[in-house]
């Protein structure tokens, strides 16, 4: 996690390096959207959009032989979520406690890397900020039952190869999906996990983002996330009987092509409740 300049903090550096240590535990554990992205690390916070190398025409009355355009960018998002530590828990800290409660650290990381997931997947209607899920050109591919999902996943793999697009190739399922392949049995058999593995080259970490599950491309380049800069914990303010924090970052996801993703629809009876809005 990025070093900052924290001497507004009252923390010692040992009780820094045991919050960071918590948070990135669980951030290393819990953010998987990001394992089938490159990372591009500017470590600018001022940053505030990415251009897209693009521009578009504008007609403007005054303009008889010039031409003006607008440069098109893509806004940087920033993801903020606090939390705090109370007072005796620094004090444990400072003393070096084997097992001081940071419960509310990781519960941070959780929810940060449960937003990220969101984002990368679905991307943010309205402000052009699209995700894996919603920027791709293949239709979603019906999935009749969970005994067909390797099936179709190796319909999906097709449809990217005739596109020209290498492998190798992961599924990622949701977490009910994934449960499901754990569990169903083909009429074989054989667990259909087994067969889906056979389809793909990686079974990617399942999230509860969306239902169903995604086909993409790992050969680099497809999607890239632009972190202006990466995530790291900063000290917001003190009270009388805690110490405020937050896990902060700000990114953008740019895509080399639309085709390097497929979805797949979930079986039916196979969803997940959508989670609440942030």
């Amino acid at each position: 996690m990025p070093e900052l300049d924290r001497s507004r903090s009252p923390l010692s550096n040992s009780a820094w390096r045991a919050i960071d240590g918590e948070a990135t535990d669980v951030l290393n554990a819990c953010l998987s959207a990001r394992r089938l992205c490159d990372i591009v690390h500017s470590e600018d916070w001022s940053r505030s959009a990415l251009p897209l190398g693009s521009a578009r025409p504008l007609e403007l009355d005054a303009c008889e032989n010039g031409r003006v355009s607008v440069r098109e960018a893509r806004p940087l998002l920033e993801i903020r979520v606090p939390f705090a530590l109370d007072r005796e828990v620094i004090r444990e800290l400072e003393r070096n406690s084997p097992v001081p409660d940071l419960g509310p650290v990781a519960e941070a990381a959780r929810e940060f890397a449960r937003i990220e997931d969101r984002i990368i997947y679905g991307g943010v209607e309205g402000i052009g900020a699209p995700g894996l899920r919603s920027h791709n050109e293949h239709r979603t591919l019906p999935v009749p039952s969970v005994t067909d999902i390797p099936a179709v996943s190796a319909r999906a793999v097709e449809l990217l190869r005739a596109q020209g697009v290498a492998g190798p190739y992961a599924f990622v399922p949701s977490s009910t999906m994934k449960t499901q392949l754990l569990s169903e049995l083909l009429p074989s058999g054989r667990p259909v996990m087994s067969h889906l593995q056979r389809t793909v080259d990686g079974v990617g970490t399942p999230t509860e983002s969306f239902d169903g599950a995604l086909v993409c491309s790992l050969r680099g380049g497809d999607f890239r996330l632009h972190l202006g800069r990466g995530v790291h914990i900063s000290f917001e303010w003190e009270t009388s009987d805690a110490l405020h924090f937050a896990l902060v970052q700000s990114m953008a996801l740019e895509f080399g092509g639309r085709e390097a993703v497929v979805c797949l629809a979930a079986p039916d009876g196979v969803t997940v409740e959508a989670l609440p809005a942030k």
